[in-house]
């Protein structure tokens, strides 16, 4: 079943993509392509009739009416924009509040426009996210014209031909924005481009086509990354396709860790966000994909591939909401993210994310070549996270073997709330005495932190169980869980990403402390005049508790015979 099941997510998603020849579409016993209850030919791709329709729509939103289908305009690829407007009979509303008659549709030529793009779909239906997206716009620009393409009928083809007509279709778009300006003077600089996986890229076209001034801004939603990866500027989204452009990245690792992703990786913007990272997004499991398709069929695989793809939307959804927009962290790494070594900004110096930046031209030239902004982000809306850097001291005294690794985790206590058993992972050796960092998150703000709460356990590997039974036997150990292998820590240093401030925290009487498996340590505020020692892992630069319990070495241990091994561990 698992394998079964995993060979059809692989075809499914290698098909999507054109890798497999899926040409025929689905039929029912009389020979016809079978149709949803809305009458929607379910097929898997387009008959070729449908495929040479080269006409798409823009459909022009009211903030009156969210969830109406909008007002349409009409257009082709086959005919000039200026042909085109002809026959939609446009014309001026004679009203002084700058309002146009874009055919029946109105349209304001004082108020800032946005124009929602969709990518390329395997359905013919609208992404259930444009609403949403669309409502989002009105509730922060309440006055504004907003358009949404709906080039289904040109993107529901296989995936390399979809990328050939979204360039023809932003084209027609620049043209449209070409007429808008020289019919009325419209200005390119008051449009707003905001295009999902493909569509990112269509509006990378637009941008590039436009030819009476500079589109103001584009913003890029997890814009598509295969044929993308490795496609030069002008034929991908790319910094000069406008005057700010913005990208917001959660797919760039593929399911199942397959090196094939939806979203593009490299940056394509002058800002360019990694939520999490940009790969793995909360509550996007693949382990779901078995619920998915018990809930939507075979079409739940595609739910289940495109959740991460689509948290972009959603993410910049909440920002348009949200009267407080996350901060976000230059970082040259995942890697050096993880450690939280990129904290060097807070929510009123780093970049925030869903805010439009005025670039000068210095600034826009430099930005081409800028580090990758990262962030965390919840599970669901709201997405907003507070950050904090961990750092400390540790290691596992006495050379403990550790086959696996020890589950670290702290706990958070501020003057708000508390946060606590907050995961600790270990990305460096923890046999020597190091400085060990983290980056964990909280949904919450803290507030002032007042204290901190430490501990450990770990899942018993053989040479754990094996070590902790022979250290019992031959060097006098006994049952209390005291005298087995501990973890070592100094005091613990927390920085705050958004406010900056930095907090110490020490035990009672000492600088660091010896940390007992299964038990909390508690850290306090360190006393103002407490100064940091220098630890050393050697015998006189322990406690006398410790210093007194070590035993001799237990390299002799290496020569017991096999069989007393065997016989010590299954006695414990």
């Amino acid at each position: 079943m698992g394998f079964t099941f995993l060979i059809c997510v692989l075809n499914t998603f290698l098909a999507a993509f054109g890798f497999l020849s899926t040409d025929l579409p689905a039929t029912n016993s009389t020979g016809h392509g079978v149709t949803s209850s809305k009458g929607l030919a379910l097929t898997s791709w387009p008959s070729l009739e449908n495929a040479m329709n080269n006409s798409f729509k823009i459909l022009v939103r009211n903030a009156s009416d969210i969830e109406g289908s909008g007002c349409p305009i009409e257009l082709s690829l086959d005919f000039p924009i200026s042909e085109l407007m002809e026959r939609n009979g446009f014309s001026w509303k004679n009203d002084s509040d700058g309002s146009v008659m874009l055919g029946s549709c109105n349209f304001n030529i004082f108020k800032k426009s946005f124009f929602v793009i969709h990518g390329w779909s395997l359905v013919p239906l609208p992404d259930t996210w444009i609403d949403s997206l669309v409502a989002a716009i009105f509730h922060r620009h309440p006055h504004s014209n907003v358009f949404v393409l709906n080039w289904l009928d040109l993107a529901q083809v296989r995936y390399a031909h979809a990328v050939k007509r979204g360039h023809r279709v932003g084209r027609h778009i620049a043209a449209f924005i070409d007429w808008l300006n020289e019919q009325w003077g419209y200005l390119p600089k008051r449009v707003h481009l905001v295009g999902f996986s493909l569509g990112a890229h269509v509006a990378g076209s637009v941008g590039s086509a436009v030819s009476r001034g500079q589109i103001g801004r584009i913003t890029g939603l997890d814009p598509a990354g295969p044929i993308f990866e490795t496609a030069p500027p002008d034929k991908s989204l790319s910094p000069d396709d406008a005057l700010f452009v913005d990208a917001i990245h959660t797919s760039i690792v593929g399911p199942a860790g397959m090196n094939f992703s939806m979203g593009i990786r490299r940056p394509v913007g002058h800002q360019d966000f990694y939520p999490n990272g940009g790969s793995y997004q909360p509550g996007c499991d693949w382990s779901l994909a078995y619920e998915n398709v018990g809930k939507y069929g075979i079409m739940g695989v595609a739910q289940t591939l495109k959740c991460g793809h689509e948290r972009a939307v959603h993410i910049f959804v909440d920002t348009l909401r949200s009267k407080y927009l996350p901060p976000a962290y230059p970082c040259s790494s995942l890697e050096e993210w993880q450690r939280g070594h990129c904290l060097k900004c807070n929510k009123s110096t780093c970049p925030l994310m869903g805010k439009e930046v005025k670039l000068n031209n210095r600034a826009r030239r430099h930005a081409i070549h800028h580090k990758g902004l990262y962030l965390q982000t919840a599970a669901s809306s709201p997405f907003i996270v507070y950050h904090y850097k961990v750092k400390s001291d540790m290691f596992i005294p006495y050379g403990a073997p550790l086959d696996s690794e020890p589950l670290l985790r702290i706990s958070l206590h501020g003057s708000l709330r508390s946060a606590k058993d907050l995961p600790l992972p270990l990305y460096d050796d923890f046999s020597s005495n190091k400085s060990h960092s983290w980056l964990v998150h909280t949904s919450t703000e803290l507030g002032d932190l007042k204290s901190v709460h430490l501990s450990w356990d770990i899942e018993d590997g053989l040479l754990w169980k094996t070590w902790l039974a022979l250290s019992t036997y031959f060097v006098g150990g006994n049952d209390d869980e005291g005298e087995k292998p501990r973890i070592m820590a100094k005091k613990v240093h927390i920085k705050s990403g958004e406010s900056g401030h930095r907090w110490k925290f020490c035990t009672e009487d000492s600088d660091w402390v010896i940390m007992k498996r299964f038990n909390e340590e508690k850290f306090d505020i360190c006393p103002p005049d407490l100064t940091s020692k220098e630890f050393q892992p050697s015998q006189d630069a322990l406690p006398e508790n410790l210093a007194s319990s070590i035993r001799p070495s237990l390299w002799p241990l290496l020569f017991v015979p096999l069989s007393t091994l065997l016989t010590i561990f299954t006695s414990h």
